[in-house]
């Protein structure tokens, strides 16, 4: 009787001990799987971080490229606006209305050269527009119907006036082909659509003057460039605070240097 209760108090105490030993067994499992976890997420994190450094090295050298890149490029419009000649013309619903070639002064293109203009246009040949000219800029209509608080030698005009004189050749009242051409330096034979707008451009929309109003416009395809240029592409997407402090940096180099 004896040895039977001892036989069964070594088979309870062994199996007590096989529980005990099993659990500790899981548990030495669960600690090596767990820091085995540890290590590969670790390795992860530091291969991400790797990568990410890599990344960011890229980015900085292809950000002072590419920026230098732009200032370039805008150092070279700045300069290009002033003495170079650029072709800037008037589209309404895909037909050229009126031109001129913007320089040093504004030289306006006569009926004759507006009807070629107009066949290559139509035709999307803007490489065979493009000629000798530095640029070739397609202003829409939709362009001076956004304008405000325009003046013409001082006389406050309505867009509304300027849009009906441009599309349907009506006159404005308030002023003369005097006001267009006095002191603004447009010349060439006497064309009072293409003096209106070359007014209304060079006063109102030109980017090195006005840089938010020609490139809040160029973002919408309300103004074309041919061809564009590495800033002209990235002005595309990027705020119009970044374009005009561009423009204003160049802008004060190139006034610094002529004082």
């Amino acid at each position: 009787m004896i040895a039977q209760i001892l036989v069964h108090s070594n088979t309870f105490i062994n199996f007590i001990h096989l529980k005990y030993s099993m659990n500790a067994l899981l548990i030495i499992v669960a600690v090596v799987i767990f820091l085995f976890c540890i290590m590969i997420i670790f390795a992860i994190i530091k291969k991400l971080l790797k990568i990410a450094f890599i990344a960011a090295v890229i980015f900085v050298i292809i950000f002072l490229i590419t920026n230098g890149a732009i200032m370039n490029d805008v150092t070279k419009i700045k300069n290009a606006f002033i003495s170079e000649n650029t072709l800037i013309l008037l589209d309404n619903s895909n037909t050229i209305l009126a031109g001129f070639v913007d320089g040093e002064k504004a030289k306006l293109v006569d009926q004759t050269t507006l009807i070629e203009i107009n066949n290559e246009y139509s035709q999307g040949n803007l490489a065979n527009l493009k000629k000798d000219y530095y640029k070739v800029i397609i202003v829409k209509t939709k362009v001076i119907e956004k304008l405000e608080n325009i003046t013409i030698n001082n006389k406050p005009i309505y867009n509304v006036e300027i849009l009906a004189a441009l599309v349907k050749d009506t006159t404005i009242s308030s002023i003369t082909y005097t006001d267009l051409v006095t002191n603004t330096n447009i010349e060439g034979i006497k064309n009072t659509k293409a003096a209106l707008f070359a007014y209304i451009y060079r006063t109102n929309i030109k980017p090195t003057l006005h840089p938010i109003v020609f490139f809040t416009n160029f973002k919408q395809n309300n103004i074309i460039v041919y061809p564009e240029t590495i800033f002209f592409k990235f002005a595309k997407f990027m705020p119009l605070l970044w374009i005009e402090q561009k423009i204003n940096i160049v802008k004060d180099r190139i006034e610094t240097q002529i004082a």
